[in-house]
């Protein structure tokens, strides 16, 4: 093998470039990024002091590969867990702000007492969640949606309380449409082990040693710095930022790459890391069929819109890392981060920095509002939520279009066809957040694994 190219150079290229270089640096890498910069849709800024994520602010790290690639890029010493606040996430119930216990492990009750005692639910809501252990396990073996799976096992109001904003919300969706089994397969899983969640999360004590391993954690000086990390370890690859891929030539190795601009390059092995829909135009001349599953796979748009304020700003203290919406309060922010609160750093004394998100599936049409329009919508609902008065100091919108995959309702099954297409295609290998993960750590890891698949 001689040439390796990576097409894509957000976190999931980056790992399987820094894999590639480690591993086998016989191989000549090169990495073409559309983008002027590398890390995708990790951006990190600063504003007067205040350090701002367009994109994701954190991760979870639980996942042993992952942690180790932190180390193999020498960022474990600087990362920051987030802030050990009790009550760290509230949810809005007719326009007041309830607590959602610590207690709750995706979405789930790990001590049905400490639910039972909170405001979130009422009393019936609260009685039928405690019948979850007696709930019979689903033996229909057809693709569930997360909605059908709360409303199963937990009952209507938690699921448009807890199960909606909370984990919906994660990837900007329709709980509806969201397949639960490659959305949550962790929940999929406890049911058909334990035929209960309650059970399940009692079983494995989730309630302490689930709390540690769901820290979010950062870099001291923001997710950026992991990128700049990255790139520091890939001497002897080629990177090309501001290169586009106009599209693939050959349905075989060696490969032909055409770029938007530039020479084209011969390729023994392609890691495609790009959205689904971008390696879908780029494949099409190589595999129509596969082009086609890979436009199957759904994206939405969101927007993140930060206010930077003074605390006095605040009628009452912001308590937790923020809150979460409800599709049923008809908000058009869908939930809040109290970044300042958050992790330590993030705004200078006196101030406080929170980042509000838009859009998504439920919501597509907000994200092509003016900024303007934007920031005063956040900033009147922040008034009536957090009692958020006046002014911001100054305030920023990022927008990501079609940047955040859905895993619906039949996922599972596409990437399972998409796969057996690609192995029919010698040296040509897909990775990233579209498949079998969104997380971070997710695309670090698909990213490792087809580095060694790209270089057999």
């Amino acid at each position: 093998m001689n040439r390796v190219v990576i097409i894509g150079g957000g976190i999931t290229g980056l790992a399987a470039a820094h894999t590639l270089a480690r591993t086998r640096p016989e191989i000549a890498v090169t990495l073409l990024e559309a983008r002027d910069r590398l890390g995708g849709v990790i951006l990190t800024e600063e504003e007067d002091a205040f350090l701002l994520e367009g994109g994701p602010d954190s991760f979870l790290a639980r996942k042993q590969e992952a942690n180790d690639f932190w180390r193999e890029v020498g960022v474990e010493g600087d990362l920051l867990p987030a802030q050990d606040i009790h009550g760290r996430v509230r949810i809005l119930r007719d326009g007041r702000l309830r607590l959602l216990p610590d207690s709750f492990n995706l979405g789930m009750p790990s001590d049905v007492r400490s639910v039972l005692a909170a405001s979130l639910i009422s009393i019936p809501g609260k009685l039928r969640l405690a019948l979850e252990r007696f709930v019979p396990r689903r033996r229909d073996p057809s693709d569930e949606s997360l909605a059908d799976f709360f409303r199963r096992r937990l009952g209507r109001e938690a699921y448009e309380r807890i199960g909606e904003p909370l984990l919906g919300g994660i990837h900007a969706a329709d709980a509806e449409r969201l397949s639960l089994s490659a959305a949550f397969p962790d929940l999929y899983a406890m049911e058909g082990e334990h035929g209960s969640i309650t059970r399940a999360l009692k079983a494995r004590r989730i309630s302490n040693e689930g709390e540690r391993g769901l820290r979010f954690v950062t870099h001291r000086g923001g997710m950026g710095k992991i990128v700049q990390a990255i790139e520091s370890h890939l001497g002897g690859i080629e990177v090309r930022t501001g290169v586009a891929c106009k599209e693939i030539q050959g349905k075989a190795p060696p490969f032909r790459v055409i770029p938007e601009n530039g020479d084209a390059l011969e390729a023994d092995a392609l890691i495609i890391a790009t959205p689904a829909h971008a390696a879908a135009r780029i494949l099409k001349e190589t595999c129509p069929p596969l082009c086609s599953l890979l436009n199957q796979i759904a994206y939405v748009s969101t927007a993140a819109v930060y206010l930077a304020c003074h605390e006095k700003a605040l009628k009452r203290p912001l308590e937790g890392y923020g809150f979460l919406v409800p599709r049923t309060e008809g908000k058009t922010i869908n939930a809040c981060t109290f970044v300042s609160n958050k992790f330590i750093g993030r705004a200078p004394e006196d101030r406080i920095l929170l980042r509000a998100f838009v859009g998504g599936a439920l919501d597509p049409d907000v994200i092509q509002w003016p900024g303007e329009r934007l920031v005063r919508r956040v900033r009147d609902e922040l008034k009536e939520i957090v009692g958020l008065e006046g002014e911001p100091i100054w305030s920023r919108v990022y927008r990501w279009e079609n940047a955040l995959p859905q895993y619906n309702l039949g996922h599972r099954d596409r990437v399972h066809a998409i796969d057996k297409l690609v192995k029919g295609i010698p040296g040509l290998v897909l990775a990233g957040a579209a498949y079998k993960g969104t997380g971070i750590p997710d695309c670090i890891i698909s990213g490792r694994l087809a580095a060694k698949r790209a270089s057999r």
